[in-house]
């Protein structure tokens, strides 16, 4: 997943891409850090 993220964030830097597929990128990375941190939370 990591890698993933990485490549994501290559690609949003990318100044050939949309700013919708910037925004969509910034979601899903922002969606699964959320994820991550509420599992580390969840103490169940």
């Amino acid at each position: 997943m990591a890698l993933q993220r990485q490549a994501a964030s290559v690609k949003q830097s990318d100044p050939n891409i949309s700013l919708a597929e910037i925004v969509n990128i910034c979601r899903e990375k922002n969606g699964h850090t959320s994820l991550m941190f509420a599992s580390l939370l969840d103490k169940n």
